[in-house]
């Protein structure tokens, strides 16, 4: 029954270029050693699933068990991709081909995206943009940026760096928000192309507030030029939690049962 519904889901929909994987919850709260809490995800209690989402529609997806961890995947031999970064790989793979000339873009968030796998994607002729962490392989310079600005908080708002791996096949970034955000892309290119987007004041309470309250003045809110791929990054990698919010509002006709 599982595979006959996945089969359905990609049969019913023809996916365009813009992608994003991330993980979600399916709805449950009867008794199931297998149930997961994570309570800031719009449905936080149920069966947790790895998913591959456009426009709020699962194309794809992984159950994971919490005694067997990830289930279904293949294992990718020869390769030095752990098996979270693995899980990318295996629901791209289940997408129908796209020609070399229009291949697909998949967006990920810092759980998964690392140098490593975004070397192996490109390989594979699929593009790939995330934030990412300080271990992810992207360069040292950003990584000791980040450390001295969380604790300094001196750069300016909006500041973007920019420098490509040796290879010139991945663009590192590094971008002066509320944080210092680390992102790594093979699509986007060095030209610091910005957008204007009506951005909310952070609080003075919140991290970087110095710096990060200064272009508002005494504005609540107010129209700020951030980068284009911070913009497309936020834009699409909201697919997945799309996907939770409608189940948050169409339970369905499965009886959702209580464990007592």
């Amino acid at each position: 029954m599982n595979s006959w519904v996945k089969e359905q889901a990609i049969r019913l929909w023809i996916p365009g270029r813009d992608i994003a994987i991330d993980e979600c919850i399916v709805r449950f709260t009867g008794r199931s050693l297998d149930i997961t809490t994570i309570k800031s995800k719009p449905v936080p209690t149920g069966y947790k699933v790895w998913a591959i989402v456009q426009k709020g529609y699962l194309l794809h997806w992984f159950w994971h068990s919490n005694s067997k961890g990830l289930q279904g995947i293949d294992s990718l031999k020869g390769s030095n991709l752990c098996k979270t970064a693995a899980v990318v790989v295996n629901l791209v793979r289940k997408l129908p081909k796209q020609p070399q000339e229009s291949p697909y873009h998949i967006f990920i968030d810092n759980l998964f995206a690392s140098t490593n796998l975004l070397a192996y994607l490109r390989k594979e002729w699929v593009g790939a943009t995330g934030t990412t962490r300080s271990n992810s392989g992207i360069c040292e310079k950003f990584v000791k940026l980040k450390e001295k600005e969380r604790k300094k908080d001196s750069i300016p708002w909006g500041t973007i760096f920019q420098e490509a791996t040796p290879d010139e096949d991945i663009m590192q970034t590094a971008w002066k928000d509320q944080a210092m955000v680390l992102m790594l892309s093979t699509v986007y290119t060095n030209n610091n192309q910005t957008i204007e987007r009506n951005r909310r004041r952070p609080k003075a309470t919140s991290t970087s507030a110095k710096t990060s309250r200064q272009p508002f003045g005494d504005c609540s809110r107010k129209m700020l030029a951030i980068p284009v791929i911070v913009d497309d990054y936020n834009h699409y990698m909201g697919a997945v939690d799309i996907a939770d919010q409608l189940q948050t509002s169409n339970k369905g006709l499965r009886r959702i049962r209580c464990s007592g």
